[in-house]
C-alpha cells in the first residue's frame, strides 16, 4: 500500500518526478529536520509538501496542528481540495483565507491550510495552537514590495519561535539557497532542470503596438493540433474580454466528437452552477476563463477539463503562477508588467519562471513551450534587455530582506512582533529581529538602545562635518512631507524627506547626492534643537536616512521605530513591555501607504468632526491625499485631479473630462483615495455606523464615478452594464436595482442601452441569478464569501445593497 501511495504521489501519468526520489534518498518525509526545497516549476514541490503532511500525520499529538500555508487564496483552495482527496476521510483539515471564515478551533483541526496574511492574522489576535510540521510555499515572495516583509517576519517566527516546528519551505530556483537554507536553520534539497519530466523551451516574442491579440491568434493556429494553451493577462476584466476575442478561432479547429464533449460538459455546468451565464457558452467553443473570483468547485472542473484536453483554451490572471497545477503544451504571458504602486513595473523574474514553468504536460508531451511578449519599442530599453536575459537564463532575483527598504515596514515588523508575542520588552525585541533575514545578515547584540545611547549611535552614525555648519533656524520649514532649510556660509537651500535629499552647493553633485549641509542638517533635526522644537521635522529626518547613501543602522532604525510608534499611540509601554494598541492593530492592516500618513489619517477619524453626507468624506481623503504641510494646512491632490474626481462622481466618464496624459495619474489617483478610504474605515468606531456607511459610499462612488442612487446598479459589477452612462439611462427608465433589472425583457433592455440582444440576455440573466442565489442564502457567515464569488458581487456590496438589513447587520457586526 505505502508504495502504491508513493508512486501516486511521485508521478504523473507514467512520469516519474525525479525530485522526489531525491527527497525519499535524503530523508525529507521523516520530519525529523526542517527543510529548504528549491527547484524549477512543475518538478513536484507541492506533491513533497502534501506527502510530508500524509506520512506524518498517524503520529500526530492531538494538539498539534499540520500547516499548510500559500500566498493566495486560489492555491490555497487548490491545496486543500488535494489534501481531502490524498488524506484519510477522517482527517479534519480546515481552510482559512479571505473568502473563508469558518471557525479553527486547534484542538479540533489536524491539518490547516492558510494564506500568510490569514495566519499572521490568527497569531495577532493570541489564538495558541502548536505547528509541529509548517509548509510554506513559494517563501519567494519574501522579495515582494507590499507583502515581503510582513511574511518574512511571520516565517522567522513560526521557524524560530514555535518549539519543535519543523519547517518546509518551497521555492522555485534560488540564487543563493544555502544562504537562505541557513537562516532557515533547515537542510536543503536542490533541484534542477533535469528534475523535470518535461523540457522547457523560453521564447521572448517582440510585439509591435496593437498586435498583441493577432500574435496570439497566429500562435493558437499553430499550435492547436500539438496540444492546449494556457494564456495569462493582468486583469480580470483582460481574461475575460481576450476568452471572447479567441472563442470563434479555437472553435474552428475542433472536431465534431470533441464539439459534442464540450457542449456536454457545458450544459453539466450549467446544471451544477445555474448562476453561470457566459462561461457556458465559451466552453462550447474550447475556451474558458480562470480568476480567484470563480468558486473553487467551479475551477477544478474547469481545470479538469483542461487536463482531459476538452478545453483546448484557458485564459488567467497571474494567481496561478503562484503554484496552481495546470500544465499546457503551451504558455503565453501576455503582460509583463503590473501596475503598483502608481506605476507601471516589470513582474519579478521568479513570477515570469512560475508562469512559463507551467508550459509542458508530464505523460503527454516531450517539451512545454513558453512564450512571453516584449513590446517592441521597448526591447531596447536596459530594462527590458536584463529582463529578457534574466527570463530566458531562469535567472531569478536573489531573495532580500524587504523589512530595511522603508522606515514603514520596519515600524510594521515591530508592530507585529509586539502583537504575535502579546507584548515584549525592548531586549527581546533584538532577539526577534535576529530571527529575521535582515537580522541574519546584520545580526545585533542586546542591550537595546537607551534614550542615552542613541543619541550616542546617532552620533557616530550621522558624524556632523568637521567644524559644524550653521543651519539659518529661522528658514526652517515643512511643506508636506519635505523638510526645508539654508545653511552654510552662502545660505545654500536644503531639502530632506524619504523621497530624496538636495542642496544648492556644488558638492552635492560630484560627491554623488550628499553632503556637509544634509548631514548636518540631519543631525540637527534628529537630535539638536530643531527637532526639539518641531517634531514633525525630526520626523522627516529620521525618514530620510536611506536617502543620503549613509550606511543603515538597524539598531539605530529600531530603536527610532519604537520612538515613533510610541508618540504617535500605536504602542504603548507597560511593566517594560511594548505593547500594541487597537489602533496599532489597525495600522497593520494598511501596509500599501505610508505608516505616518495612516498615523495622521487616524488622527482625521479620531477628531470626530462633523459630516452631512459621503461628499464630505471625499472631500476629507482629497485633503488627505498626501501628508499635509504642518498642522493647520493641506496640500492634497493636485488641483486637476481633484476637480476631475468631482466631476466624476457625478457620473462623467474621466476619459470625456480629462485630456489623454491626465489619464493615468488621475487612475493612480483613484486607487490611492481607495486605500486613504480603507483606512478611515479601519479607524472608524464599530459604533458610529453611520460614518462608516458613508465612508463606504464614498468609496464606491469614486471607484465607480458615479452619483449615490447608480451604486446600487453599478455594485452588482454586470459587464454589460457596467457602465455609468448606461447605467443612469437605467435609472432614468425605472430600473434602480437588481430587482428592477432580472424584471426586464432583454429585448427591451437591449433597445434601451442599444446593445446586442445576446449581451442584454446575458445581464438580464445574471441579475436573475444574483435575486435567485440571495433568495436562498442561509445567512451563515462561512458561506458569505461562496455568495460573493457566485454572485460577482463583493461581500460589503451584498451587505449593503442585496442581504436583508438585519441579516447583513448581524453579518458585519
Amino acid at each position: 500500500m505505502r508504495e502504491l501511495i508513493n508512486n501516486k504521489i511521485r508521478t504523473s501519468g507514467d512520469v516519474r518526478f525525479p525530485l522526489y526520489d531525491k527527497a525519499e534518498k535524503l530523508g525529507v518525509f521523516t520530519a525529523e529536520k526542517g527543510w529548504l526545497i528549491s527547484a524549477p516549476t512543475a518538478t513536484g514541490k507541492s506533491h513533497i509538501g502534501i506527502e510530508v503532511i500524509k506520512r506524518n500525520l498517524p503520529k500526530k499529538p492531538r494538539m498539534e496542528t499540520f500547516l499548510y500555508l500559500v500566498s493566495y487564496k486560489a492555491l490555497a483552495e487548490e491545496i486543500y481540495a488535494k489534501l481531502k482527496k490524498e488524506l484519510p476521510p477522517e482527517t479534519r483539515i480546515n481552510i482559512k483565507t479571505g473568502d473563508y471564515d469558518r471557525p479553527f478551533i486547534p484542538t479540533e483541526t489536524d491539518v490547516l491550510v492558510a494564506t500568510y496574511e490569514s495566519i499572521d492574522g490568527m497569531i495577532q489576535q493570541g489564538i495558541e495552537f502548536y505547528p509541529s510540521i509548517v509548509v510554506a510555499d513559494e517563501i519567494s515572495i519574501i522579495s515582494d514590495d507590499h507583502r515581503g516583509a510582513k511574511i518574512e517576519s511571520l516565517i522567522s517566527y513560526l521557524a524560530k519561535f514555535k518549539s519543535g516546528t519543523k519547517l518546509y519551505a518551497l521555492s522555485a530556483v534560488l540564487s543563493a539557497p544555502e544562504r537562505i537554507a541557513k537562516w532557515l536553520g533547515t537542510e536543503l534539497l536542490l533541484g534542477n532542470e533535469e528534475d523535470r519530466p518535461v523540457k522547457l523551451e523560453i521564447k521572448c516574442l517582440l510585439i509591435p503596438k496593437g498586435k498583441k491579440i493577432a500574435t496570439i491568434r497566429k500562435l493558437i493556429k499553430n499550435g492547436l493540433s500539438q496540444g492546449n494553451f494556457l494564456i495569462f493577462c493582468e486583469t480580470k476584466r483582460e481574461v475575460e474580454k481576450l476568452c471572447s476575442e479567441l472563442k470563434n478561432i479555437v472553435a474552428a479547429s475542433m472536431t465534431s466528437r470533441e464539439i459534442r464533449e464540450v457542449k456536454e460538459l457545458a450544459i453539466q455546468l450549467k446544471n451544477e452552477f445555474p448562476y453561470l451565464v457566459d462561461i457556458p457558452e465559451l466552453i462550447t467553443k474550447g475556451v474558458a476563463y480562470h480568476h480567484a473570483d470563480l468558486e473553487v468547485d467551479l475551477r477544478n472542473r474547469i481545470e479538469e477539463a483542461f487536463r482531459q484536453k476538452k478545453i483546448k483554451v484557458v485564459v488567467a490572471t497571474t494567481t496561478l503562477s503562484a503554484g496552481v497545477n495546470l500544465p499546457a503544451r503551451f504558455v503565453i504571458v501576455r503582460d509583463v508588467t503590473r501596475h503598483e504602486a502608481g506605476r507601471r513595473k516589470l513582474l519579478p523574474i521568479s513570477e515570469m519562471v512560475n508562469m512559463l514553468g507551467r508550459a509542458g504536460r508530464p505523460g503527454h508531451d516531450k517539451l512545454g513551450t513558453g512564450y512571453f511578449f516584449v513590446p517592441k519599442e521597448k526591447a531596447n530599453q536596459r530594462s527590458y534587455k536584463e529582463f529578457i536575459s534574466k527570463v530566458k537564463k531562469c535567472k531569478v532575483e536573489e531573495l532580500n530582506s524587504q523589512i530595511p527598504k522603508s522606515m514603514t515596514n520596519v515600524l510594521h515588523f515591530i508592530l507585529a512582533t509586539a502583537a504575535r508575542f502579546k507584548g515584549i520588552t525592548r531586549d527581546d525585541l533584538i532577539s526577534v529581529y535576529n530571527t529575521t533575514l535582515w537580522g541574519f545578515e546584520h545580526p545585533l547584540k542586546r542591550p537595546f538602545l537607551s534614550s542615552e545611547k542613541l543619541t550616542s549611535r546617532i552620533r557616530e552614525v550621522l558624524k556632523p562635518p568637521r567644524g559644524g555648519v550653521k543651519i539659518d533656524q529661522t528658514s526652517i520649514r515643512i511643506a508636506g512631507n519635505v523638510l526645508y532649510a539654508k545653511g552654510g556660509s552662502k545660505q545654500y537651500e536644503i531639502t530632506i524627506s524619504e523621497e530624496k535629499c538636495t542642496c544648492e552647493c556644488p558638492a552635492f553633485t560630484y560627491r554623488g547626492g550628499i553632503c556637509k549641509h544634509i548631514r548636518q542638517l540631519q543631525y540637527d533635526a534628529i537630535i539638536g534643537d530643531i527637532g526639539k522644537k518641531n517634531p514633525e521635522a525630526k520626523t522627516i529626518a529620521i525618514a530620510s536616512f536611506k536617502s543620503t547613501g549613509l550606511k543603515r543602522d538597524p539598531m539605530y532604525m529600531l530603536s527610532v521605530g519604537v520612538d515613533l510608534l510610541l508618540n504617535w499611540k500605536f504602542l504603548e509601554e507597560k511593566n517594560g513591555k511594548l505593547l500594541i494598541t487597537r489602533d496599532g492593530r489597525q495600522a497593520l492592516v494598511n501596509y500599501l501607504l505610508e505608516m505616518e500618513h495612516v498615523r495622521l489619517l487616524r488622527d482625521r477619524i479620531k477628531k470626530g468632526e462633523t459630516v452631512k453626507n459621503e461628499e464630505d468624506i471625499i472631500r476629507w481623503a482629497i485633503e488627505d491625499y498626501t501628508i499635509p504641510e504642518d498642522e493647520t494646512t493641506r496640500s492634497g491632490l493636485p488641483e486637476v485631479l481633484a476637480q476631475a474626481i468631482w466631476k466624476h462622481i457625478k457620473n462623467q466618464p474621466y476619459k470625456q473630462i480629462l485630456p489623454k496624459r491626465w489619464i493615468k495619474p488621475f487612475l493612480d489617483a483613484k486607487d490611492k483615495l481607495n486605500q486613504i478610504f480603507n483606512a478611515y474605515l479601519a479607524f472608524c468606531p464599530k459604533e458610529n455606523k453611520m460614518l462608516a456607511q458613508l465612508i463606504r459610499t464614498a468609496r464606491r462612488r469614486v471607484h465607480y464615478g458615479c452619483t449615490k442612487e447608480l451604486l446600487p446598479l453599478m455594485v452588482l459589477d454586470i459587464e454589460e452594464i457596467n457602465d455609468v452612462l448606461k447605467a443612469e439611462k437605467l435609472f432614468q427608465n425605472g430600473i434602480k436595482n437588481v430587482n428592477d433589472l432580472s424584471r426586464v425583457y432583454y429585448e427591451e433592455l437591449s433597445e434601451l442601452l442599444k446593445i446586442s440582444q445576446d449581451e442584454a440576455r446575458k445581464a438580464v440573466q445574471k441579475a436573475k441569478n444574483i435575486v435567485k442565489l440571495v433568495s436562498e442564502f442561509s445567512g451563515d457567515r462561512a458561506q458569505l464569501g461562496i455568495l460573493a464569488a457566485r454572485t460577482g458581487v463583493k461581500v460589503d456590496a451584498l451587505l449593503d445593497y442585496l442581504l436583508p438589513k438585519e441579516v447583513a447587520e448581524r453579518l458585519r457586526y
